[in-house]
């Protein structure tokens, strides 16, 4: 992704991308921000800003649906690779964040390296240990508390959250021998509680 480190010091002025080439919403940033871009563009995947708010961007292909653009809500618009910088350089914590993210437009915006508008869902954290979610689903931004502090990609966190029912039985705690009639039967080795645990590299498996 041809990452690099880049710094945005407060007072800097932000200007949101619209389909139409038109600036969408404008802003000053109240806080610095250092964090990884993507593309060699001023985009980030992952951040802080001076006040702890840390966010990282995930791909989430499939599941992601914005907004339809509307030229009459041009100055309340952005794109997808706007948030990032929206939160982290408007907001110092998560309580924040879940006041105010639905006063921006989320719409389809096509990021020309990709040549299609990029499908993406947040974790944000802040200091305290409070950590959320943010997911577009037709247009509407969702917000799921995160108390794993885990995420992955696709599907979309509440089917992540349900699928760890399937994985109840998992425990750091070895199984226990068991005697049937005259016969012994253990553990082979450590690590038997872990049985059933997925290895494969799929979000689903990784997010396990």
């Amino acid at each position: 992704l041809l990452s690099r480190l880049l710094l945005i010091p407060r007072g800097q002025k932000f200007v949101g991308h619209n389909p139409d080439g038109t600036n969408g919403i404008t802003w000053t940033g109240k806080y610095g921000i250092a964090g990884i871009d993507v593309l060699e563009k001023p985009v980030y995947a992952d951040a802080m800003n001076e006040k702890g708010l840390v966010a990282g961007l995930f791909y989430h292909p499939g599941f992601a649906e914005y907004l339809d653009y509307d030229p009459s809500m041009a100055d309340s618009s952005m794109g997808p690779t706007d948030v990032m910088q929206y939160i982290l350089s408007n907001y110092a914590s998560v309580p924040e964040v879940k006041e105010n993210i639905d006063k921006i437009r989320v719409v389809n915006v096509v990021e020309e390296a990709l040549g299609f508008p990029p499908p993406i869902h947040l974790l944000v954290s802040d200091p305290t240990g409070e950590q959320i979610v943010i997911e577009w689903d037709k247009g509407k931004i969702k917000v799921f508390d995160a108390p794993l502090g885990v995420i992955t990609n696709a599907p979309t966190y509440d089917w992540h959250m349900t699928n760890l029912r399937n994985y109840v039985n998992l425990s750091p705690v070895a199984i226990p021998a068991k005697k049937i009639e005259e016969l012994d039967f253990g553990p082979l080795g450590g690590g038997s509680g872990m049985i059933g645990l997925p290895g494969d590299f799929t979000p689903p498996s990784r997010f396990i």
